[in-house]
């Protein structure tokens, strides 16, 4: 059982290791969804409101967020990253 659950939490520290700030670094305006998600995985909540998409990665101590319009990213931020 100990065993599970370190694999478990080895698994959710990996998927968080992607929020650092040279892959923000690597982040740039223009991108496509599919260019931001190589660098950084998938997002953790997306909305969609008039056209624009909002997408978070992370919580509200660490993130990346993402705003697009249409299949481009238009704003890019950041919190919380080492």
């Amino acid at each position: 059982m100990r065993a599970v659950f370190v694999l478990m939490m080895a698994l959710a520290l990996a998927g968080c290791s992607k929020l650092t700030e040279a892959n923000y670094a690597k982040l740039k305006t223009g991108m496509t969804i599919e260019e931001i998600e190589a660098v950084i995985g998938s997002a953790d909540k997306c909305e969609e409101t008039l056209g624009f998409r909002a997408c978070e990665w992370g919580s509200e101590e660490k993130y990346i967020r993402v705003k697009y319009l249409g299949e481009k990213a238009i704003s890019l931020s950041k919190k919380g990253l080492n």
